[in-house]
């Protein structure tokens, strides 16, 4: 069974079901991501010890891709402030600069035009890859 952190993820998973039939199903809560294990190792645990591993609400590893749903984003959520902002730009800045996809969506690009944003990031799990190397 997977593990969900929100309502949005497990909207998600329904919608990735739907929309993304014949894919693989992506990792949830996923923390295995090696530019964000190897940043929190070097740089976060030196200067906040106690730092917490980031978790990718969902992730294709072999593909190199991670899928994070923004929630909140109209009503003030973590991601639209100063601080959960700035995290979620180190864990892009992180992912793409070692060639992994990195998108986010909110909730409404959950269920907007009929699973579009849905059907996009299948077009991109299709398209890609799988790697041998994570």
């Amino acid at each position: 069974m997977s593990n969900f952190g929100s309502d949005l993820e497990k909207e998600f998973f329904v919608a990735w079901l739907r929309y993304g039939h014949g894919l693989p199903v992506p990792q949830t809560q996923c923390s295995e991501i090696e530019p964000w294990v190897d940043f929190l190792i070097e740089v976060r645990k030196k200067e906040k010890p106690r730092s917490r591993k980031w978790k990718a609400d969902f992730a294709w590893p072999d593909r190199k891709i991670v899928l994070e749903i923004q929630g909140g984003a109209f009503s003030g959520g973590r991601h639209t402030r100063g601080a959960g902002y700035q995290i979620d730009l180190q864990k892009s800045v992180l992912l793409q600069s070692s060639g992994w996809l990195f998108i986010a969506m909110t909730g409404m690009m959950l269920t907007d035009r009929k699973g579009y944003w849905v059907k996009l990031l299948a077009k991109a799990v299709r398209d890609r890859r799988p790697t041998n190397n994570r």
